[in-house]
């Protein structure tokens, strides 16, 4: 009785076949996969606008960006007094059911780096992070004076939120967070409903951030002064090749949601701001009582 079975050309055959479907359902599986981290990320940035609404409705004016005295030329500089570079970070933990963590911060010692804060410092915070970012969470570097990880760069609990402090470059000597900032988290802010002038839903409050893929020890943390401005298009440093996220000339909203990243208004709500919006429409997004009129951009 003979028996039949493949011929090496029909096995050939199938395996070619089966590596067509396997690449044609990839892309896919991938999207599907981006479509699913791009919604658990939104919902991150929902949670924070409520927390931040949350906030103004107990404090009376949304939270500080940062408490850093400026020290260059374009404002005048202010005492520290306590919270000394605290951030609008720290300040939401208990409007996002954090309130141990935030029991563990000593908002009235030196700074954010010193002694029980720096070690909690360390912990991490899901909702201020980005599940697509490749990243993760990850310790990065802010100061020299010890570490919270083996290495000396592994510090602070990273962070892809920003709070929204200008439409120009948000610091005044390219270093220090200038006190004028035109947007809603600024260094001393503590902006009201009532002076946003240019409406609640026109209004950036906090955008996503990408954290440095080449040096996973160099970003943003949530603690203290994250704020960024938006006199760079989204995306940018992310479409620059060899660019760094983090140097002044590059810095810029974004994330590796492709297109675009997501923003937190001031009336609470979440959009996904595309990388093509026009500038002018980008800057006037982050001015609080800038006058523009930039009615309809959204539809």
């Amino acid at each position: 009785m003979k028996r039949r079975g493949f011929t090496l050309v029909e096995l050939l055959v199938v395996i070619a076949i089966i590596g067509i479907l396997i690449a044609l359902l990839l892309p896919a599986v991938q999207a599907a996969r981006e479509a699913a981290r791009r919604m658990q990320c939104a919902s991150n940035f929902k949670q924070v606008g409520i927390a931040s609404h949350s906030y103004h409705n107990a404090i009376g004016s949304f939270p500080t960006g940062t408490f850093m005295t400026a020290r260059g030329t374009c404002s005048e500089v202010r005492p520290n007094y306590y919270y000394s570079g605290w951030g609008w970070g720290a300040f939401l933990l208990p409007y996002l059911d954090q309130v141990p963590l935030y029991e563990r911060f000593d908002f009235k010692l030196a700074d954010y780096n010193t002694g029980v804060s720096f070690v909690a410092s360390a912990e991490f915070v899901n909702t201020y992070l980005c599940p697509s970012d490749p990243v993760g969470p990850s310790l990065v570097s802010s100061t020299g004076r010890g570490s919270n990880g083996p290495l000396p760069e592994e510090d602070n609990a990273n962070t892809n939120m920003a709070g929204v402090a200008d439409s120009r470059d948000w610091r005044c000597d390219a270093q220090w967070p200038r006190l004028d900032g035109n947007g809603m988290l600024y260094s001393f802010s503590k902006v009201k409903v009532s002076e946003v002038t240019d409406g609640t839903s026109n209004t950036f409050l906090i955008g996503e951030i990408p954290n440095d893929v080449r040096n996973r020890h160099r970003g943003q943390f949530y603690v203290s002064w994250n704020i960024w401005g938006t006199h760079n298009p989204i995306n940018l440093a992310l479409r620059l090749p060899d660019s760094n996220p983090w140097s002044s000339a590059s810095y810029s909203f974004g994330s590796h949601h492709p297109g675009g990243c997501h923003f937190v208004f001031a009336d609470g709500s979440t959009q996904f701001i595309s990388e093509d919006i026009a500038y002018d429409i980008y800057q006037a997004l982050a001015t609080r009582a800038g006058g523009e009129v930039i009615e309809g951009w959204g539809e």
